[in-house]
Order: C-alpha cells, then sequence, then structure tokens
C-alpha cells in the first residue's frame, strides 16, 4: 500500500525492500495521509446534523435512566455498587452533554 513498486516473490529482495529508507519514507507519508483523511471523515460524521440529534436523543434517554435509578435508590445518586462495598462513581461525562468538535 504505501510503496508502489513491483517486487519480484523473491523473499531477500523484499526484505531488503522492508528495511530500506525509501519503504520507511514511503510507510510515514502513507499513515499520515491515512490521518488526515480519517480526520476529515470523523469530522463530516460528527458535525453531521442527523448524527447531531440522534446524540442528543440518545443523551437526554440516559439522563431520564440515570434520574430514575436515583428515585429507585435515593442514597446512590451516580453511584454503582462495588463488590468490595463501596461506592464507585459512574464515570466522567455521564451527566455531561457535549458536541464533537475536533480540530486538526
Amino acid at each position: 500500500m504505501a510503496c508502489d513498486m513491483l517486487i519480484p516473490a523473491q523473499n531477500h529482495l523484499l526484505q531488503r525492500h522492508l528495511r530500506s529508507a525509501d519503504h520507511n519514507r514511503n510507510r510515514r507519508m502513507a499513515a499520515e495521509q491515512f490521518k488526515k483523511t480519517s480526520l476529515h471523515v470523523a469530522k463530516s460524521v460528527l458535525n453531521n446534523k442527523h448524527i447531531v440529534k440522534m446524540l442528543e436523543k440518545y443523551l437526554k434517554a440516559k439522563r431520564k435512566r440515570s434520574a430514575f435509578g436515583s428515585l429507585l435508590f435515593p442514597g446512590n445518586a451516580g453511584t454503582a455498587a462495588d463488590p468490595a462495598g463501596g461506592p464507585v462513581s459512574a464515570g466522567r461525562g455521564s451527566r455531561v452533554r457535549r458536541r464533537f468538535h475536533i480540530s486538526s
């Protein structure tokens, strides 16, 4: 993928190429291009108005579920039972509404 070259099916030629500076440079350039492309795709998906609506809907339902749980167990709001007996936090961002903005 990174090196656009034809290498005959001879193991020693392939091994020599894999150790070459050309291969390392091509590999790094291909990885950088892959990162840029992936970032572009992630931005377009996360900033899509339909995806944002679905995410907000999910977070709203999640908040309702956690509020219902705190009504059933008022002393344990935002915590879960630990097998050792102590409370465990529900996790960072469990009640936080966030928009996704990825900067390059």
